[in-house]
């Protein structure tokens, strides 16, 4: 599959623990003007899995969470802040925002978001990650995926 569309942002997920390549592998989240964003493994030279982008809107924005396997976060143009567990395509989190930009925390406990104007914001997402990402922390020393966020979505609200 070839992906030719208009990008606006990047970003690598951590993949420790999630991959079933000999050799590990990175995978790399593009988003931009498609309906989708786009997972590519980097092993597999390919487009791995797919994140639909809601309709009328696009990514604005994509941070990952560096300590904690498979979460990405994802900003898109109308302000809405989705957090994603990619191994599984499930949304965990859905926010309406006034944020342009936004910064997840390694381990997924916040996410920063700035707003045109001016105005940072802090958002708490332990109630959501907090009880499953110290299982997850523990299962990913001990080489296997096992984040299941604490509370999901409805796949209208995502």
């Amino acid at each position: 599959m070839v992906v030719q569309d208009t990008f606006h942002s990047c970003c690598w997920i951590n993949t420790d623990g999630l991959s079933q390549h000999p050799y590990g592998d990175a995978l790399l989240a593009v988003g931009g003007s498609d309906t989708f964003i786009h997972i590519i493994s980097v092993a597999e030279a390919a487009v791995v899995a797919q994140l639909p982008v809601p309709a009328s809107t696009s990514v604005a924005d994509l941070s990952a969470a560096a300590k904690l396997p498979g979460m990405l976060l994802v900003l898109f143009r109308d302000g809405t802040l989705q957090l994603w567990q990619v191994a599984t395509g499930q949304c965990c989190l859905s926010i309406k925002t006034d944020a342009f930009t936004a910064a997840l925390h390694p381990n997924c406990h916040y996410v920063v978001t700035s707003s045109r104007s001016r105005k940072l914001s802090l958002w708490d997402l332990q109630p959501v990650v907090g009880p499953a990402a110290a299982a997850a922390a523990a299962a990913a020393t001990a080489g296997a995926a096992a984040f299941v966020c604490a509370k999901w979505w409805s796949a209208a609200a995502c």
